[in-house]
């Protein structure tokens, strides 16, 4: 979790290998929810990234994401 634009879907992205300009495209004007992510590291085996919607996002209030990123959590 962290700041809108901070970088938390980069850093997964580039975890994983995958095209970022492609991936951010396809964010860009859409919702944006809580998502999984899984990865594969060559050595170190299976990875799951939960990407969540940033803060201080000028279209959704903070108490919409924390609400959306806890019913979320409660379902896990």
């Amino acid at each position: 979790m962290g700041l809108n634009g901070c970088g938390k879907s980069s850093f997964i992205a580039q975890a994983r290998g995958a095209d970022h300009n492609r991936m951010v495209d396809r964010l860009q004007n859409k919702a944006f929810f809580v998502r999984v992510v899984d990865a594969t590291h060559p050595t170190k085996g299976r990875f799951i990234f939960i990407d969540t919607p940033g803060f201080d996002n000028p279209t959704v209030s903070d108490k919409v994401i924390m609400v959306q990123v806890s019913d979320w959590l409660r379902t896990v």
